[in-house]
């Protein structure tokens, strides 16, 4: 009979010869040449074969067609195998029952593996290894663990097969100090340098904590193969240092180390890749990755999380991330937790709700990642009681929360409601013994800072024993949010005794000077930023809070010249510049950076035309606002916000188009809001439509009842008519309601020290001084023709108390104060929180600034040496001023209506006019 000869067998005569016989020992030898030469498949057809030819295999080979078995997943023919050797001597080898053993694991048949390996008699190492590293592979982690540890009390040593699984788990498991004792044993027993797969499996084991260690491990390994070149490289990768992986690469090279299939062509692609990622270039990397395909490069896990960290950061609207995930589910790898949890991240950053929950429930394992994330992405889309249900349901799982889960769920609490859902949490925390790390403490801290807790915030702040920047920087940053701007300040002061401020920092502390308009302030960051170049960096970021704290402080000109200077602007550069024209009154200069803009390929974005739009109101450039609109959505394919409708009625309303505005909000395809309304209630002050104005205002109040700056708008409106009966019933209502309006408050800064004044302030302690320098500058200019115009002072009230209460506005007592203590002829700086108030009480040479808080309008410099000199001379300050000839008329808002821009990301709103100091 002749029996087939293997193919890859056929052109070894000799081989081909002796394979006709039925010697076992001949096909045993055939088995093992296969065997070496790594051929799966050829080991299973031999075997087949000589069952064919009834050659009864040796015990030496068995162990080698059930390996086949395992590595092939083989599952029937190996189950066979045991059949057909049951009952026999061969199932009493320890070699074959550890083989089987070993099959079963590799084919994920943990229960007959655990069976075989109970009824061993005379387990050895080997033994233990198949089960052990069996148990690793089926992601049973803390099972290998333990039979470790009855390994020992066999007193059986384990070997460096025994080590490398035992790093897999302890990897797995984060596990660190367990892996640093297997270290410890491998260095004590030579094993670290005598396999190099020893070495390969710690740094495999140390990347997963620090990459540092693990390149130290690599350099102090004696023997790299290829294995510990490519797992470095990788590591470096998964960091996002690519230039690192790439040295590593060229180092290889250099050391005569062959590359693999996985190095040349999964690396070395994942780090030209890389490069683009790094560069923000996904077009280029997306086409790489099409290329790298098209030549039939199988890529990896990391080449998918790079491309989709990419997607992410690049706010992909093309649709990449999308196409990926579709690769992902072609490729059966949607649950493959490590690329569920990179498109967790990409749907995340790109508030892909849905798709984010579509791929959680996906992910077969779930781990602390994909938690952390769907928990964060939910709380930072606003829908907290998902968020809270989510944590919950974490907590009945077999994950337990880390301090990353709890940074997390505190994004909800972001006010007061949510005060003792946060203090829950801390709870928990302290409860649950989870490390209170440094960011952990951090965002308990900004946590009890948004719900109002400032004393349990900074008692966590200053109770750290370590902390950093990142600490003191969101201290300020809440500070700044909750508008405590003067203590965002003093915090600063104490900051840079104990740390050296970065560019944060510095953005943080500016957006305080901007809220208090301390100019001097600001051009002290300025100076420390140019002195510290070398180590702070005067980045782009840096370059535009600059722009906005100069445009917003009154000095335009110096915000042109840095952004002359800048050597590249992006879309925020643009919209400081355009919202800072608009707030001087200077739209035509708005509407020509707009148009510079667009020469200089730069997009307009939504906040763009929040700033234009608001330029135009200010100038009333009512026919270029409404182009500007429109462009909005035919030619830059921008859907309209709620605040880009606001803008228009603002535009409308201030030239007094009131049915134009009433038309356009009627044809909005979107339901209208609050400041939608609020800024049609505005302008009905000047124009005097009462039974109008009630009709807004009901629709007002629907939206917002607790809104106590809605009632003083009408009664003010009401005011303004002499309706004081209406005014009685509305202050009436706010007292039923339990609602205050935050009250006018003017600040200045004396020798570094902020001094705070509001309406009819009598407890400063130079009080008497203060009245007496405001009773002699009434008396002043009475003397040169000043009649003060008491219309606009909106309470029942005879003529003599309404001049005492024109004259006890905050902002005047802080003048008042100013011409006092300000020495030398140096400007006096005003910041209001309020809407500013009538400026022309001040009479000679010294100027005068004044900025608005509520509306954000830029500071103003009046000289009045300088408006004597012409004939009128105006600023739309939210007050208009008049100076005419022989008399100064005051009054507020007089004939034109004005608003003042918010800063990016928020409102306009010119509703939050309201009366000072009521």
């Amino acid at each position: 009979m002749e029996v087939p000869v293997p193919i890859n067998l056929q052109n070894n005569s000799f081989l081909a010869k002796q394979s006709l016989t039925k010697d076992s020992k001949h096909w045993n030898s055939i088995i093992k040449d296969h065997t070496k030469l790594k051929d799966d498949q050829a080991i299973l057809t031999t075997y087949t074969q000589m069952e064919a030819l009834g050659i009864s295999p040796h015990k030496s080979t068995l162990p080698l067609v059930l390996k086949a078995c395992g590595r092939l997943q083989a599952i029937e023919r190996g189950k066979k195998i045991h059949y057909d050797i049951w009952g026999t001597d061969l199932i009493d080898d320890v070699r074959v029952r550890t083989a089987l053993v070993d099959f079963y694991c590799k084919c994920g048949f943990l229960e007959d593996a655990r069976y075989l390996f109970d009824e061993m008699n005379d387990k050895d190492v080997v033994s233990w290894n198949a089960m052990i590293c069996g148990l690793v592979g089926c992601s049973c982690y803390e099972e290998a663990l333990v039979h470790f540890m009855q390994m020992q009390k066999e007193n059986l040593e384990p070997n460096s097969v025994t080590v490398v699984g035992l790093l897999s788990a302890c990897r797995e498991l984060l596990e660190m100090r367990r892996g640093k004792e297997i270290h410890g044993y491998c260095l004590r027993n030579g094993l670290f340098n005598s396999n190099p797969h020893v070495g390969t499996a710690l740094i495999g084991f140390y990347l997963r904590f620090d990459v540092t260690i693990a390149h130290l491990v690599f350099e102090m390994m004696v023997s790299r193969n290829i294995v510990s070149w490519n797992a470095m490289i990788s590591g470096h990768f998964d960091e996002g240092d690519s230039l690192k992986a790439l040295d590593l690469f060229v180092q290889m090279i250099i050391d005569g180390v062959k590359c693999d299939y996985v190095t040349i062509d999964v690396a070395l692609w994942n780090s030209i890749i890389s490069v683009y990622a790094e560069i923000g270039s996904l077009e280029e990397a997306m086409s790489l990755f099409t290329r790298m395909r098209l030549e039939g490069i199988q890529e990896n896990e990391i080449t998918i999380v790079i491309l989709l960290a990419l997607c992410a950061d690049s706010a992909d609207s093309s649709g990449n991330g999308k196409s990926l995930h579709a690769y992902v589910i072609k490729n059966g790898r949607e649950r493959n937790t490590p690329l569920g949890n990179a498109l967790l991240s990409m749907y995340a950053e790109l508030n892909c709700i849905e798709d984010s929950l579509k791929v959680f429930d996906e992910i077969r394992d779930l781990d602390v990642i994909s938690w952390n994330t769907l928990i964060l992405t939910l709380a930072r889309n606003k829908l907290k009681d998902q968020a809270w249900a989510l944590f919950g349901q974490m907590r009945e799982s077999d994950i337990k929360p880390n301090s990353h889960t709890i940074i997390s769920i505190l994004a909800v609490c972001k006010d007061v409601t949510f005060l003792n859902i946060g203090r829950s949490i801390h709870s928990y925390v302290i409860k649950h013994d989870i490390e209170m790390n440094p960011s952990l403490n951090t965002a308990l801290t900004e946590m009890y800072m948004n719900c109002g807790d400032e004393t349990t915030a900074r008692n966590l702040f200053e109770s750290s024993p370590d902390k950093d920047l990142i600490s003191w920087n969101a201290l300020i940053a809440s500070y700044v949010k909750n508008n405590q701007a003067d203590r965002a300040l003093l915090l600063f002061h104490y900051l840079i005794s104990e740390v050296e401020p970065n560019s944060v920092t510095i953005i943080n502390v500016l957006s305080s000077c901007t809220h208090l308009a301390n100019l001097r302030q600001g051009q002290c960051l300025h100076t420390y930023t140019i002195r510290r170049d070398s180590s702070l960096g005067f980045n782009l970021y840096l370059a535009n809070a600059f722009i906005t704290m100069y445009a917003r402080c009154g000095k335009m000109q110096y915000a042109e010249k840095i952004f002359k200077t800048l050597p590249k602007r992006n879309i925020v550069s643009w919209n400081a510049m355009i919202a800072g024209y608009g707030m001087h009154g200077r739209g035509c200069d708005a509407m020509l950076a707009f148009s510079q803009m667009l020469e200089d390929g730069c997009k307009p974005n939504g906040i763009t035309f929040v700033s234009a739009l608001s330029a135009c109101s200010h100038s009333g450039l009512i026919e270029k606002g409404l182009q500007l609109f429109h462009s909005m959505v035919q030619d830059f394919y921008i859907t309209p916000e709620l605040v880009h409708y606001a803008c228009v009625v603002d535009l409308l309303g201030r030239a007094g188009c009131l049915d134009e505005a009433r038309e356009f909000i009627t044809s909005m395809p979107i339901e209208p809001d609050a400041s939608v309304w609020r800024a049609l209630l505005s302008p009905y002050r000047v124009y005097s439509e009462t039974k109008q104005a009630k009709i807004i205002f009901e629709k007002l109040i629907e939206l917002e009842p607790t809104n106590a700056g809605n009632y003083i708008l009408l009664s003010n409106i009401y005011a303004a008519e002499g309706l004081w009966s209406e005014v009685r019933k509305l202050r009436l209502l706010l007292e039923e309601k339990g609602l205050k309006k935050p009250p006018g408050k003017s600040w200045i800064v004396v020798r570094n020290k902020i001094h705070c004044f509001t309406a009819g302030d009598r407890f400063h302690p130079q009080t008497d001084r203060i009245y007496a320098r405001l009773s002699y500058l009434l008396s002043s200019i009475k003397e040169i023709g000043y009649v003060p115009d008491l219309r606009w002072v909106l309470h029942d009230e005879k003529g003599e108390k309404k001049m005492k209460r024109l004259f006890s506005h905050s902002e005047k007592l802080a003048i008042a104060f100013g011409l006092i203590n300000v020495s030398g002829g140096a400007p006096i700086l005003i910041t209001k929180n309020l809407r500013v108030d009538v400026i022309s009480l001040i009479v000679g040479p010294r100027k005068v600034y004044l900025v608005d808080l509520s509306a954000t309008a830029c500071l103003h410099e009046v000289s009045l040496q300088e408006a004597a000199n012409s004939k009128r001379f105006s600023y739309n300050l939210g007050d208009q001023c008049d100076f005419s000839e022989g008399e100064v008329t005051e009054h507020s808002e007089g004939d034109t209506v004005v608003s003042e821009t918010k800063e990016e990301g928020q409102s306009t709103d010119a509703s939050e006019r309201q009366e000072d100091d009521d």
